[in-house]
């Protein structure tokens, strides 16, 4: 589960990947009391929109097979079964991919436990009230 928002979504979870990554689209960034947001479109396995503002923490390249690419970096939250954490996220135009959300080394240190033969295992779990909370 995705926070804010709440937002039930399928991810892979990739543990080749350094950092998460999310489905966003549209994306500007604006000031708010002298601090950077990041303003973007993230769609959902549904094909839903959801509009979202986060602080703007940083931008990086991330070098792939197809070359180099800037990504923003923004905080979210992220419920996998019973864990709650916010962690980074890259926003990329997942279009092209699966899953909307992609979750990594960042978030799986020290959290989960994977295993390459099992799928769908687990359901989000985490209270409302904790991922709310800054």
């Amino acid at each position: 589960m995705l926070y804010p928002g709440g937002i039930e979504v399928p991810a892979r979870i990739d543990t080749g990947a350094t950092t998460n990554s999310l489905y966003g689209i549209n994306t500007r960034e604006i000031q708010k009391n002298g601090t950077r947001y990041l303003r973007f479109t993230f769609i959902d396995h549904h094909g839903d929109t959801h509009e979202m503002t986060q602080p703007l923490l940083d931008e990086i390249t991330v070098v792939q097979a197809s070359g180099e690419q800037t990504r923003y970096v923004v905080e979210m939250g992220l419920c996998v079964g019973n864990y709650f954490e916010k962690t980074r996220f890259t926003v990329a135009d997942r279009s092209r991919m699966t899953f909307p959300v992609l979750v990594g080394r960042n978030y799986l240190d020290n959290t989960l436990l994977v295993s390459s033969s099992e799928k769908n295992t687990v359901t989000p779990n985490c209270d409302d009230q904790l991922a709310l909370q800054d």
